[in-house]
């Protein structure tokens, strides 16, 4: 079974933005299982409404958001409707996941209105790494370095 840590590390700039800046590159080590080959993120860069923290931070995990840790397993179970259409069978949608090719091109992730305190934050650059580890083993199996840009939707 293998669990998800995603470790984002912000770093919010002053407001020089240039479009299509997200960036996505494999982070794993030699033994790694999971191999990412590509990644874009639409629209880009994210838009959200909001202003600049000119400082960099590390995230804490609240209310399983932010540098948390999920279980993959779990996640799929808990939100198939947002997980099985990267399946390209609908009937192997869970764990084990065979080996293949996942995309979420046809599953977009909504951003909610978290409220007026993170209206004043997001506006910025993020980088982060989302690592994969085998729950037996504590064993990194795969990571995903990406960079991202959110600014204001209006």
């Amino acid at each position: 079974m293998i669990s998800v840590t995603c470790f984002l590390c912000i770093g919010l700039l002053v407001p020089v933005y240039v479009h299509g800046t997200a960036t996505f590159a494999d982070c794993g080590g030699p033994d790694k299982s999971i191999d990412i080959k590509e990644g874009s993120v639409k629209p880009d860069p994210i838009l959200y409404p909001g202003n600049v923290n000119p400082r960099k931070m590390n995230v804490p995990c609240l209310d399983n958001i932010g540098s948390c840790s999920y279980d993959v397993c779990e996640l799929i179970q808990n939100h198939r409707s947002e997980f099985c259409p990267m399946f390209k069978n609908p009937d192997e949608c869970g764990c084990p996941m065979k080996a293949g090719y996942y995309s979420l091109k046809n599953a977009p992730v909504v951003l909610p209105d978290f409220g007026e305190i993170f209206v004043k934050i997001l506006k910025g650059h993020y980088e982060g790494n989302i690592t994969f580890t085998d729950k037996n083993s504590n064993k990194q199996v795969g990571c995903i370095a990406i960079t991202f840009e959110i600014e204001p939707s209006s």
